[in-house]
Protein backbone atom coordinates (compact mmCIF):
# COMPACT_ATOMS: atom_id res chain seq x y z
CA UNK A 1 0.00 0.00 0.00
CA UNK A 2 2.80 2.43 0.82
CA UNK A 3 4.27 2.41 -2.67
CA UNK A 4 0.88 2.44 -4.39
CA UNK A 5 -0.24 5.46 -2.39
CA UNK A 6 2.11 7.72 -4.30
CA UNK A 7 -0.19 7.43 -7.31
CA UNK A 8 -2.14 10.39 -5.93
CA UNK A 9 0.84 12.60 -6.73
CA UNK A 10 -1.01 15.16 -8.80
CA UNK A 11 -3.93 17.48 -8.13
CA UNK A 12 -6.81 15.20 -9.16
CA UNK A 13 -7.22 13.43 -5.83
CA UNK A 14 -10.82 12.57 -6.75
CA UNK A 15 -9.33 9.77 -8.89
CA UNK A 16 -8.07 8.13 -5.71
CA UNK A 17 -10.39 9.33 -2.93
CA UNK A 18 -14.18 9.10 -2.61
CA UNK A 19 -15.50 12.57 -1.73
CA UNK A 20 -18.92 11.08 -1.01
CA UNK A 21 -17.46 8.94 1.77
CA UNK A 22 -15.72 10.84 4.58
CA UNK A 23 -14.61 9.18 7.79
CA UNK A 24 -13.01 10.33 11.04
CA UNK A 25 -10.77 8.42 13.42
CA UNK A 26 -8.07 8.84 16.03
CA UNK A 27 -4.82 6.97 16.20
CA UNK A 28 -1.10 6.95 16.91
CA UNK A 29 1.33 8.20 14.30
CA UNK A 30 3.75 5.40 13.46
CA UNK A 31 5.60 6.93 10.50
CA UNK A 32 6.02 10.32 8.83
CA UNK A 33 7.15 10.81 5.24
CA UNK A 34 7.98 14.48 4.70
CA UNK A 35 8.60 14.83 0.96
CA UNK A 36 6.96 15.78 -2.33
CA UNK A 37 4.71 14.97 -4.06
CA UNK A 38 2.63 14.44 -0.89
CA UNK A 39 3.41 14.47 2.81
CA UNK A 40 2.07 11.23 4.32
CA UNK A 41 1.48 9.88 7.82
CA UNK A 42 0.99 6.29 8.92
CA UNK A 43 -1.61 6.12 11.69
CA UNK A 44 -2.45 3.05 13.77
CA UNK A 45 -6.25 2.95 14.07
CA UNK A 46 -8.21 0.86 16.58
CA UNK A 47 -11.36 -0.52 14.98
CA UNK A 48 -14.73 -1.04 16.70
CA UNK A 49 -14.01 -4.75 17.22
CA UNK A 50 -10.71 -3.95 18.92
CA UNK A 51 -8.46 -4.92 16.02
CA UNK A 52 -5.80 -2.48 14.88
CA UNK A 53 -5.13 -1.32 11.32
CA UNK A 54 -2.38 0.86 9.97
CA UNK A 55 -3.85 3.63 7.79
CA UNK A 56 -2.14 5.98 5.39
CA UNK A 57 -3.09 9.65 5.78
CA UNK A 58 -2.24 11.41 2.53
CA UNK A 59 -1.81 15.19 2.70
CA UNK A 60 -0.64 18.14 0.59
CA UNK A 61 2.85 18.73 -0.74
CA UNK A 62 5.75 19.89 1.42
CA UNK A 63 5.69 23.21 -0.43
CA UNK A 64 1.98 23.84 0.22
CA UNK A 65 2.19 22.87 3.89
CA UNK A 66 5.23 25.03 4.51
CA UNK A 67 3.56 28.00 2.81
CA UNK A 68 0.69 27.56 5.24
CA UNK A 69 2.86 27.34 8.33
CA UNK A 70 2.77 23.58 8.86
CA UNK A 71 6.32 22.37 9.53
CA UNK A 72 7.86 18.92 9.86
CA UNK A 73 8.29 19.15 13.64
CA UNK A 74 4.54 19.50 14.26
CA UNK A 75 3.91 15.76 13.80
CA UNK A 76 6.15 13.02 15.21
CA UNK A 77 6.04 9.30 15.69
CA UNK A 78 4.03 8.46 18.81
CA UNK A 79 1.69 11.45 18.57
CA UNK A 80 -2.02 10.69 18.93
CA UNK A 81 -3.89 12.63 16.25
CA UNK A 82 -7.41 12.84 14.85
CA UNK A 83 -7.95 12.84 11.10
CA UNK A 84 -10.97 13.46 8.86
CA UNK A 85 -11.28 13.04 5.11
CA UNK A 86 -12.41 10.91 2.15
CA UNK A 87 -11.38 7.25 1.95
CA UNK A 88 -9.60 5.40 -0.85
CA UNK A 89 -11.61 4.46 -3.94
CA UNK A 90 -9.32 1.46 -4.47
CA UNK A 91 -10.21 -0.21 -1.16
CA UNK A 92 -6.88 0.64 0.51
CA UNK A 93 -6.68 1.59 4.17
CA UNK A 94 -5.97 5.16 3.14
CA UNK A 95 -7.55 8.55 3.77
CA UNK A 96 -7.03 12.01 2.32
CA UNK A 97 -6.18 14.08 5.41
CA UNK A 98 -8.38 17.18 5.03
CA UNK A 99 -8.61 17.98 8.76
CA UNK A 100 -5.94 17.07 11.31
CA UNK A 101 -6.09 17.56 15.10
CA UNK A 102 -2.71 17.53 16.87
CA UNK A 103 -2.07 16.42 20.49
CA UNK A 104 -1.92 20.12 21.43
CA UNK A 105 -5.59 20.47 20.47
CA UNK A 106 -4.78 22.61 17.45
CA UNK A 107 -6.79 21.78 14.35
CA UNK A 108 -5.22 22.22 10.93
CA UNK A 109 -7.29 22.42 7.77
CA UNK A 110 -4.74 20.65 5.61
CA UNK A 111 -6.62 20.74 2.30
CA UNK A 112 -8.70 23.94 2.27
CA UNK A 113 -10.73 24.35 -0.90
CA UNK A 114 -11.99 20.75 -0.69
CA UNK A 115 -15.51 21.83 0.26
CA UNK A 116 -14.84 21.11 3.95
CA UNK A 117 -14.47 23.69 6.72
CA UNK A 118 -13.06 23.51 10.22
CA UNK A 119 -14.48 20.51 12.04
CA UNK A 120 -13.51 20.51 15.71
CA UNK A 121 -12.69 24.12 16.60
CA UNK A 122 -13.63 27.67 15.66
CA UNK A 123 -10.11 29.05 15.45
CA UNK A 124 -8.52 26.25 13.43
CA UNK A 125 -5.52 27.05 11.31
CA UNK A 126 -5.83 26.96 7.56
CA UNK A 127 -2.84 25.36 5.90
CA UNK A 128 -3.91 25.30 2.29
CA UNK A 129 -6.20 27.53 0.28
CA UNK A 130 -7.29 31.12 0.66
CA UNK A 131 -4.66 33.71 1.50
CA UNK A 132 -1.41 31.92 2.30
CA UNK A 133 1.53 33.72 3.93
CA UNK A 134 4.33 34.47 1.49
CA UNK A 135 7.73 36.13 1.85
CA UNK A 136 7.71 39.90 1.74
CA UNK A 137 9.12 41.48 -1.40
CA UNK A 138 12.67 42.69 -0.93
CA UNK A 139 12.98 46.40 -0.21
CA UNK A 140 13.86 48.30 -3.37
CA UNK A 141 13.11 45.35 -5.64
CA UNK A 142 12.23 46.29 -9.21
CA UNK A 143 8.57 46.10 -10.16
CA UNK A 144 8.03 43.12 -12.50
CA UNK A 145 7.08 43.94 -16.07
CA UNK A 146 3.91 42.49 -17.53
CA UNK A 147 3.76 38.74 -17.56
CA UNK A 148 7.35 38.29 -16.39
CA UNK A 149 6.90 37.46 -12.71
CA UNK A 150 5.86 34.62 -10.42
CA UNK A 151 2.14 33.81 -10.54
CA UNK A 152 0.21 32.05 -7.76
CA UNK A 153 -2.79 29.80 -8.54
CA UNK A 154 -6.08 31.65 -8.26
CA UNK A 155 -8.38 28.73 -9.05
CA UNK A 156 -9.00 26.60 -5.95
CA UNK A 157 -7.99 22.95 -5.99
CA UNK A 158 -11.54 21.55 -5.85
CA UNK A 159 -12.43 23.48 -9.00
CA UNK A 160 -9.38 21.97 -10.67
CA UNK A 161 -10.34 18.51 -9.53
CA UNK A 162 -13.96 18.84 -10.65
CA UNK A 163 -12.71 19.98 -14.05
CA UNK A 164 -10.33 17.02 -14.20
CA UNK A 165 -13.19 14.58 -13.48
CA UNK A 166 -15.67 16.03 -16.01
CA UNK A 167 -16.84 13.84 -18.91
CA UNK A 168 -14.62 14.23 -21.95
CA UNK A 169 -15.61 13.86 -25.61
CA UNK A 170 -13.36 10.88 -26.39
CA UNK A 171 -13.37 8.29 -29.14
CA UNK A 172 -14.41 4.75 -28.22
CA UNK A 173 -10.82 3.51 -28.42
CA UNK A 174 -9.62 6.33 -26.16
CA UNK A 175 -12.35 5.56 -23.61
CA UNK A 176 -11.33 1.90 -23.60
CA UNK A 177 -7.68 2.76 -23.01
CA UNK A 178 -8.52 5.18 -20.23
CA UNK A 179 -10.76 2.60 -18.55
CA UNK A 180 -7.87 0.11 -18.66
CA UNK A 181 -5.49 2.60 -17.00
CA UNK A 182 -4.72 1.57 -13.40
CA UNK A 183 -3.70 4.55 -11.20
CA UNK A 184 -1.97 2.21 -8.76
CA UNK A 185 0.25 0.77 -11.50
CA UNK A 186 0.34 3.09 -14.50
CA UNK A 187 0.54 6.57 -12.98
CA UNK A 188 3.92 8.21 -13.83
CA UNK A 189 3.97 9.73 -10.33
CA UNK A 190 4.89 6.27 -9.03
CA UNK A 191 8.40 6.89 -10.34
CA UNK A 192 8.49 10.69 -9.82
CA UNK A 193 8.36 11.15 -13.59
CA UNK A 194 7.82 14.77 -14.62
CA UNK A 195 4.42 15.25 -16.24
CA UNK A 196 4.35 16.39 -19.86
CA UNK A 197 2.11 18.69 -21.88
CA UNK A 198 -0.63 19.64 -21.55
CA UNK A 199 -1.35 18.26 -18.06
CA UNK A 200 1.62 19.97 -16.42
CA UNK A 201 -0.09 23.33 -16.81
CA UNK A 202 -3.19 22.42 -14.78
CA UNK A 203 -1.56 22.31 -11.36
CA UNK A 204 -2.12 24.18 -8.07
CA UNK A 205 1.42 25.57 -7.73
CA UNK A 206 3.15 28.82 -8.72
CA UNK A 207 4.62 29.36 -12.16
CA UNK A 208 7.11 31.93 -13.47
CA UNK A 209 7.78 33.56 -16.83
CA UNK A 210 11.36 34.65 -17.59
CA UNK A 211 12.28 36.62 -20.72
CA UNK A 212 15.51 35.68 -22.48
CA UNK A 213 16.96 36.34 -25.92
CA UNK A 214 14.40 35.07 -28.42
CA UNK A 215 12.63 32.78 -25.93
CA UNK A 216 10.41 32.83 -22.87
CA UNK A 217 11.15 30.32 -20.12
CA UNK A 218 8.08 29.07 -18.25
CA UNK A 219 8.92 27.42 -14.93
CA UNK A 220 6.37 25.33 -13.01
CA UNK A 221 6.99 24.50 -9.38
CA UNK A 222 5.32 21.11 -9.67
CA UNK A 223 7.85 18.55 -10.89
CA UNK A 224 10.53 21.28 -11.38
CA UNK A 225 9.55 21.62 -15.05
CA UNK A 226 10.98 24.33 -17.32
CA UNK A 227 9.37 24.94 -20.72
CA UNK A 228 10.96 26.93 -23.55
CA UNK A 229 8.63 29.08 -25.65
CA UNK A 230 10.27 30.12 -28.91
CA UNK A 231 9.31 33.67 -29.89
CA UNK A 232 11.36 33.83 -33.11
CA UNK A 233 9.04 32.56 -35.90
CA UNK A 234 12.05 31.40 -37.92
CA UNK A 235 13.07 28.86 -35.25
CA UNK A 236 13.00 25.35 -36.69
CA UNK A 237 11.44 22.67 -34.47
CA UNK A 238 13.65 19.72 -33.54
CA UNK A 239 13.34 16.44 -35.39
CA UNK A 240 12.61 14.56 -32.16
CA UNK A 241 9.45 14.99 -30.13
CA UNK A 242 9.51 15.35 -26.33
CA UNK A 243 7.25 15.24 -23.28
CA UNK A 244 6.88 19.03 -23.36
CA UNK A 245 6.84 19.31 -27.16
CA UNK A 246 7.93 22.28 -29.23
CA UNK A 247 6.28 25.57 -28.23
CA UNK A 248 6.10 28.64 -30.49
CA UNK A 249 4.77 31.87 -29.04
CA UNK A 250 3.47 35.19 -30.29
CA UNK A 251 1.84 38.27 -28.77
CA UNK A 252 -1.71 39.35 -29.55
CA UNK A 253 -1.97 42.58 -27.58
CA UNK A 254 -1.70 41.63 -23.89
CA UNK A 255 -2.21 37.92 -24.65
CA UNK A 256 0.64 35.46 -25.07
CA UNK A 257 -0.47 32.75 -27.51
CA UNK A 258 1.54 29.52 -27.40
CA UNK A 259 1.16 26.74 -29.99
CA UNK A 260 2.70 23.41 -28.98
CA UNK A 261 3.11 20.22 -31.02
CA UNK A 262 5.62 17.35 -31.30
CA UNK A 263 4.46 16.09 -27.90
CA UNK A 264 5.50 12.54 -27.05
CA UNK A 265 3.79 12.46 -23.63
CA UNK A 266 1.09 9.73 -23.79
CA UNK A 267 -1.50 11.32 -21.47
CA UNK A 268 -3.73 14.36 -21.74
CA UNK A 269 -4.29 14.48 -17.97
CA UNK A 270 -3.57 12.55 -14.77
CA UNK A 271 -6.50 10.14 -15.26
CA UNK A 272 -4.87 8.14 -18.04
CA UNK A 273 -6.71 9.90 -20.88
CA UNK A 274 -4.63 8.97 -23.94
CA UNK A 275 -3.30 11.38 -26.54
CA UNK A 276 -1.42 10.69 -29.74
CA UNK A 277 1.82 12.27 -31.07
CA UNK A 278 -0.44 14.37 -33.33
CA UNK A 279 -1.95 16.26 -30.39
CA UNK A 280 -1.77 20.04 -30.68
CA UNK A 281 -2.17 22.42 -27.73
CA UNK A 282 -2.91 26.13 -28.05
CA UNK A 283 -2.62 28.23 -24.89
CA UNK A 284 -3.70 31.81 -24.31
CA UNK A 285 -2.26 33.71 -21.32
CA UNK A 286 -4.11 37.03 -20.97
CA UNK A 287 -2.81 39.70 -18.62
CA UNK A 288 -5.35 41.88 -16.83
CA UNK A 289 -5.21 45.64 -17.23
CA UNK A 290 -3.75 46.14 -13.75
CA UNK A 291 -1.31 43.21 -14.23
CA UNK A 292 -2.54 41.38 -11.12
CA UNK A 293 -4.32 38.46 -12.82
CA UNK A 294 -3.37 36.09 -15.61
CA UNK A 295 -6.23 34.24 -17.31
CA UNK A 296 -5.49 30.98 -19.07
CA UNK A 297 -7.33 29.01 -21.76
CA UNK A 298 -5.90 25.74 -23.05
CA UNK A 299 -7.33 24.03 -26.14
CA UNK A 300 -6.13 20.57 -27.18
CA UNK A 301 -6.99 18.87 -30.46
CA UNK A 302 -6.27 15.23 -31.26
CA UNK A 303 -8.74 13.63 -33.72
CA UNK A 304 -7.37 10.17 -32.95
CA UNK A 305 -8.61 10.42 -29.36
CA UNK A 306 -10.80 13.54 -28.94
CA UNK A 307 -14.13 13.80 -30.74
CA UNK A 308 -13.93 17.58 -30.27
CA UNK A 309 -11.29 19.99 -28.91
CA UNK A 310 -10.82 19.73 -25.16
CA UNK A 311 -10.77 23.08 -23.38
CA UNK A 312 -9.53 23.90 -19.87
CA UNK A 313 -9.55 27.28 -18.13
CA UNK A 314 -7.58 28.49 -15.15
CA UNK A 315 -6.17 31.69 -13.71
CA UNK A 316 -3.27 32.90 -11.63
CA UNK A 317 -2.88 35.98 -9.43
CA UNK A 318 0.17 38.04 -8.60
CA UNK A 319 1.24 37.83 -4.96
CA UNK A 320 4.34 40.02 -4.39
CA UNK A 321 7.15 38.10 -2.75
CA UNK A 322 6.02 34.64 -3.86
CA UNK A 323 8.60 32.37 -5.44
CA UNK A 324 8.84 29.09 -7.35
CA UNK A 325 10.24 26.65 -4.80
CA UNK A 326 12.20 23.45 -5.56
CA UNK A 327 9.87 20.45 -5.79
CA UNK A 328 12.40 17.61 -5.64
CA UNK A 329 10.04 14.65 -5.73
CA UNK A 330 11.34 11.67 -3.73
CA UNK A 331 10.01 8.15 -3.22
CA UNK A 332 10.79 5.32 -0.89
CA UNK A 333 13.30 2.94 -2.38
CA UNK A 334 11.59 -0.16 -1.00
CA UNK A 335 8.15 -1.29 0.10
CA UNK A 336 9.15 -0.77 3.75
CA UNK A 337 9.12 2.94 4.62
CA UNK A 338 11.53 4.47 7.12
CA UNK A 339 10.30 5.32 10.60
CA UNK A 340 10.58 9.05 9.89
CA UNK A 341 10.65 11.03 6.67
Amino acid sequence: MWIASVASAHHSSTTFYDYDNFIEFEGEVTRVLWRNPHVQFSIMRTMEDGTREEWLADSASVNSLQRGGFDRQLVSRGDVVRVYGPVSRQGLTAIRAVNLMLPSGEEYLMMAGQGVGFRWSEDARQVRGGRLPVPEAAAGAAEPEGIFRVWSPGTDIRTLERAAMRPLALTESALARRDAWDPLVDDPGLTCTQQGMPGIMMNPFPIEFIEEDGVILLRTEEWDVERTIHMDPSTEPPAESSHLGFSAGRWEGNTLVVDTNRISWPYYDDRGTPQSPDVRVVERFTLSGDATRLDYVQTATDPANFREPLVDEFFWVWVPGEEVKPYECALWESSVPPETG
